[in-house]
């Protein structure tokens, strides 16, 4: 029967430990934003967010080979005996894993994400090393340079060592993989306190970044090899991986993975590459003005979808029993307690977080207009991205075309508007804003609904009954 084959089930403990891993993410950004916005100026702080903007860039390197490489796993995890370009095999399934398979499919991986770290630290060192001494000229200093540095080893071992996610997330071991983020995050929250309150500036959170790709690579690696008897199974294996057979995984894997990574492209324009336009035309303080708006935000947009991002795993094994029903109450779930934490995320922020920042630094200049306007972009940017994500679990990747020309349109009007107008960050907010608007933002939600027959006000409804049901389980126990 095929109910009765491995599948990915998602407990209370991957739950919890998922919040932990985003508090503790946010606790970086958010625990430490009153002390680093007392210890780095203004240019400083303008400059570390440009450092992200540029290290984002690096991170798209990756071309969407993580998440294609995590459903591969999945795939491979709940039986598969072979992967396909597009779609899933939902019949030729064993009751166990193919644990030969897997090992294949990780050795490739990991020379994959190689190869990838070796790239985007070329460019980080030649085109990133231009661009941040363009945007210092006038500010330039050692410091600044050995911080760049730092920086960029720092991305080279997250992008390699990344790997370790997706085979986490793969296997459905969401707990390890958050345990992972935790500790790691620990260690950058500590290290970056000490180094700011000790006066080692932007230098320190640059250490501190460098070091959580360390202890990650480290906590899940052991992690994983414990999961559920992943290690003794594997090393029964002997598995030399030919050139061969890389090439065809690879081949395998990048049918889509191009697709995905066209998806990550248009996701930086749509959603990062503002502060890199803020800082190209705008000061370095407006940038931090800017930037701190996006991080406020963004925080509060990453403990929304943690929920999805848990049980994303399992809408990816679904597909391969291709249940309906439990996927409607699933996604349903996940996308309205998206909605509820977000919304009260956002008034808790504006009722509380701003004024407080204001109290901590009030020459950083945080405009409550402007950060009501992109929180409701952000809200339906991330809607369409779930539910594209949504669709990715099943192995296609349809949208691919429309982000491109939403990303490329966005930023072309953002770049007119900053050259031809006054408007200034306002620019890069009201652009991306009405080019969603226009297409993706109902399009890829309505693509799904059709799909799953479901109604907008059905789908609604079936989430806040689910998530009552949920609250109702928890307080029974």
């Amino acid at each position: 029967m095929l109910s009765k084959k491995r599948t990915i089930n998602i407990s209370k403990r991957d739950v919890v430990w998922s919040y932990a891993s985003v508090i503790m993410t946010l606790g970086v950004n958010i625990f430490l934003l009153p002390l680093i916005m007392n210890k780095l100026s203004d240019d400083e702080l303008g400059l570390w967010y440009t450092f992200l903007a540029v290290g984002n860039i690096a991170l798209l390197f990756d071309f969407g080979f993580k998440p294609t490489i995590a459903r591969n796993i999945t795939y491979v995890w709940c039986g598969a005996t072979d992967l396909k370009k597009e779609g899933v095999v939902t019949e030729e399934r064993k009751q166990n894993t193919d644990y030969e398979l897997l090992k294949s499919v990780m050795q490739a991986c990991k020379r994959i994400y190689l190869f990838v770290g070796i790239l985007a630290t070329f460019f980080l060192l030649t085109i990133g090393s231009v661009y941040i001494w363009y945007v210092t000229r006038n500010i330039l200093s050692e410091n600044y340079i050995i911080a760049w540095i730092i920086y960029v080893i720092a991305i080279l071992l997250n992008i390699y060592f990344s790997y370790y996610n997706a085979f986490l997330s793969g296997v459905g071991a969401i707990a390890e993989m958050n345990i992972s983020n935790v500790v790691a995050r620990i260690v950058q929250l500590l290290v970056s306190f000490v180094m700011l309150i000790l006066g080692y500036g932007i230098i320190s959170v640059s250490i501190a970044y460098l070091l959580y790709g360390v202890f990650f690579r480290f906590v899940s690696k052991r992690l994983f090899w414990k999961y559920e008897g992943l290690g003794i199974n594997l090393k029964k294996y002997y598995v030399k991986t030919t050139k061969t057979e890389i090439f065809n995984l690879f081949q395998t894997i990048w049918h889509n993975a191009w697709r995905d990574g066209l998806v990550s492209f248009a996701n930086y324009l749509t959603s990062q590459i503002g502060t890199l336009l803020c800082s190209l035309f705008l000061s370095l303080s407006d940038t931090a003005t800017y930037g701190l708006t996006l991080q406020l935000v963004g925080a509060i947009a990453s403990i929304a979808t943690t929920f999805y991002s848990a049980y994303q795993p399992k809408l990816q094994a679904n597909s391969l029993e291709f249940d309906k029903t439990e996927t409607k109450k699933l996604l349903s779930l996940a996308l309205v307690t998206y909605y509820v934490i977000y919304i009260l995320g956002i008034a808790a922020l504006v009722v509380v977080g701003v004024p407080l920042l204001k109290i901590i630094k009030s020459d950083t200049e945080i405009r409550m207009d402007v950060l009501i306007v992109y929180s409701i972009y952000m809200f339906l940017y991330k809607n369409h991205i779930l539910f594209a994500s949504y669709i990715a679990g099943t192995n296609r990747v349809p949208y691919v075309k429309a982000f491109l020309v939403s990303g490329v349109i966005m930023t072309f009007f953002s770049i007119v508007l900053l050259e031809t107008t006054s408007m200034g960050m306002w620019a890069l907010i009201v652009s991306p804003l009405l080019t969603e608007l226009c297409y993706d933002n109902w399009k890829w939600p309505k693509f799904v609904l059709d799909e799953l027959e479901l109604s907008l006000k059905e789908f609604v409804v079936n989430g806040i009954k689910n998530i009552y049901s949920c609250a109702l389980s928890i307080k029974s126990r």
